[in-house]
């Protein structure tokens, strides 16, 4: 692939003397008729930010790359964590777990979608993970819930997740996935989630 960027290159940059190219004068063309005359093109302007500069590899300028940042992965994570929770799709997995906790399904539902509205970064996300000791024991019952829950997304429906939404960085999403499954685990110790950048 290199080499044949490089052939276009190097004739995208001879002069059309070189090239051999035979380009009629305009002797030769007779003069096209009234109805048969081509309307003039403008020419676009091509700003400097349209152009996208490579190097000699022809791999894109790395500082032309935006790094995606660890706050939307986990805000885009932790919204699609709770919209799992309260769709159909999770239901088969609801039934056992609610069960065992013994929550109402509706209380859960407002409960989870009222907190997904301030899902804005890591803090935000860990306070609906961990049980505080000021929490009532209904809440409690939802925040482990919601925990149980957020690992079976990750484990069966993160990649489809990634794949099938309007995501920029699918990649990044792709890495992130089990470092923030082990941080879901122990909410506790989840405070950063910047090395998968590396």
């Amino acid at each position: 692939m290199r080499i044949l960027k490089n052939k276009i290159n190097a004739l995208m940059n001879k002069r059309p003397e070189e090239l051999k190219i035979d380009i009629p004068e305009p002797e030769d063309n007779p003069p096209l008729k009234e109805h048969e005359q081509v309307p003039k093109l403008k020419k676009k302007k091509i700003r400097k930010e349209q152009i996208s500069i490579s190097t000699e590899d022809g791999s894109k300028d790395p500082k032309s790359q935006s790094q995606p940042s660890s706050k939307n992965i986990v805000k885009n994570y932790g919204k699609a964590m709770c919209n799992f929770s309260c769709t159909d799709l999770s239901k088969p997995y609801r039934k056992e777990i609610f069960a065992e906790e013994k929550i109402n399904f509706k209380r859960f539902k407002n409960f989870i979608l009222t907190r997904k509205e301030m899902i804005e970064s890591i803090e935000s996300l860990r306070n609906l993970l961990l049980v505080d000791e000021s929490d009532n024991s209904e809440i409690a019952s939802f925040k482990r819930a919601y925990q149980k829950l957020c690992i079976i997304f990750l484990k069966y429906f993160a990649v489809n997740w990634v794949f099938h939404s309007k995501v920029t960085h699918k990649l990044a999403h792709i890495k992130a996935r089990f470092k923030l499954m082990r941080r879901i685990n122990n909410p506790q110790y989840f405070t950063y989630l910047k090395d998968f950048l590396r």
